[in-house]
């Protein structure tokens, strides 16, 4: 097991090495939230900007970069050489080690670990092929003591192809087909007793898929099926989709945004319900509608002037039954209608535990 002393160390003694080693120069970029170093500025201008990284270099090495918001430190990376070549990359989180990377001469990353609370949550341990990519990686997670072995396999554009994964005595494999010019045409992947396929057109669109069962001789039954229908315009318009088992159907439409519009569901041939959406001109839903039988279910939504959910009001049969607040601090309120419109609230706080 790795200890965090010995890192901590190790880092302190690389990091004066490094500084009696070269000339090391300090500079200040303007950032974002990802520490990317995007304009330099002079430290007089770094109270003008949300995000500012400062970075420490020595010729093209960079040693360690920190990123600050509004002037608070929140992200920090440190880097170690074997000459010229990285050999280790850490990052911080709010002062807290997060992730470690190692890397070999060619440059390429053979362990990655994760940290939480301090200890080591995740390793990874990466292997590559004589093309210089990975084709095994062995992931050991310590809370669940569990390993998961990945094994990949790519075609001769170096896209990956095949992945075998292995947890314990449990395998899954997963497969795709391109054409000559690098689109997917059909990708599948298995797990003990069944098999997901599913099949794109030529812009990589989902045109159909289903799931197999396979049975214990090893002969394959559909259990269930879809296919997607497009406009002209490339925007999907229709989903079928059959459940062989439960003798199920659904049909669902969808707007120009990709939202779900209509859902009919049929069992047996016949329909039992109809579900309706609207949305606002942010594409968040205005109204829900559902007709199951002969009974009637509404949802109307609410949003305040900066676009949050503010309320919704839920009706059966044309009836209010329940009312929702939501509060800008995360709370919310519940409000109960009884047949004769007695009303019974209750409060919950921002993890969702009755208040009162």
């Amino acid at each position: 097991m790795y200890s965090l002393k010995k890192y901590f160390l190790k880092t302190l003694f690389l990091f004066l090495f490094t500084v009696t080693s070269f000339s090391v120069t300090r500079e200040y970029y303007r950032s974002n939230a990802n520490g990317l170093m995007l304009l330099k500025i002079t430290p007089e201008e770094v109270k003008e900007f949300k995000y500012v990284v400062l970075v420490d270099t020595s010729g093209d090495l960079v040693f360690s970069k920190l990123l600050y918001k509004d002037n608070t430190e929140i992200k920090k990376w440190t880097y170690t050489y074997q000459g010229n070549m990285l050999e280790s990359e850490m990052y911080y989180k709010e002062r807290v080690l997060t992730e470690e990377s190692k890397y070999d001469r060619n440059a390429h990353k053979t362990l990655f670990i994760e940290y939480h609370n301090g200890k080591i949550l995740k390793t990874t341990k990466y292997q590559y092929n004589s093309d210089g990519v990975v084709d095994r990686e062995e992931i050991y997670n310590y809370m669940t003591k569990e390993t998961n072995i990945l094994r990949y396999k790519y075609d001769r554009n170096f896209r990956i192809k095949q992945i075998e994964k292995k947890t314990g005595n449990k395998t899954v494999y997963w497969e795709s087909f391109y054409t000559g010019k690098g689109i997917i045409l059909k990708e599948y992947y298995s797990l003990k007793d069944e098999m997901f396929t599913f099949y794109y057109n030529e812009n990589g669109q989902e045109l159909r898929g289903e799931v197999k069962k396979i049975l214990p001789d090893k002969t394959e039954t559909v259990k269930v099926s879809w296919e997607n229908f497009y406009t002209d315009d490339g925007l999907r318009d229709r989903k079928d989709e059959e459940n062989f088992e439960l003798d199920t159907r659904t049909i669902t439409w969808y707007n120009k945004n990709s939202k779900e519009r209509r859902i009919e569901s049929y069992s047996e041939n016949e329909l039992v319900s109809v579900e309706e959406f609207e949305y606002n001109e942010d594409n968040k839903i205005l109204y829900y509608k559902k007709v199951y039988d002969l009974n009637l279910q509404e949802i109307r939504y609410k949003y305040d002037t900066n676009g949050e959910l503010a309320e919704t009001k839920t009706y059966e049969d044309r009836v209010l039954k329940k009312e929702t607040k939501f509060f800008p601090n995360g709370t919310r309120t519940e409000t109960i209608y009884s047949r004769n419109m007695m009303k019974f609230t209750t409060t919950y706080d921002r993890e969702g535990n009755v208040v009162k």
